[in-house]
């Protein structure tokens, strides 16, 4: 129910996620999107996937999500999860919860 009512918020953004959400937020372009909706400009730099190639590699994905985190900084989000993971997903949800 939660990710479905997500995925329909995130519709909004004009952002469609698959079903495994996990997945679609660890190459950190969804998250720095979310971030740059919310503060425009607060991610300036953000690797997205072509048509020649699809795929990102492990490095900008890290990238991605580091200048996620660092977003998540400038906007006040604060740190309190040591764990990587955790970190990430609380900081796109309490940013998802500032855009609805």
């Amino acid at each position: 129910m939660t990710q479905r009512l997500m995925c329909m918020q995130l519709s909004q953004l004009k952002v469609l996620l698959p079903d495994d959400v996990g997945a679609a937020l660890m190459d950190g372009v969804v998250l720095c999107h979310l971030a740059n909706h919310i503060s425009p400009r607060s991610v300036s730099s953000i690797h997205v996937p072509s048509p020649a190639v699809p795929k990102l590699s492990m490095a900008k994905c890290r990238r991605n999500v580091e200048n996620f985190l660092d977003a998540c900084k400038r906007l006040g989000v604060p740190q309190v999860h040591t764990h990587t993971h955790t970190l990430i997903f609380m900081c796109f949800l309490i940013l998802f919860s500032r855009v609805f």
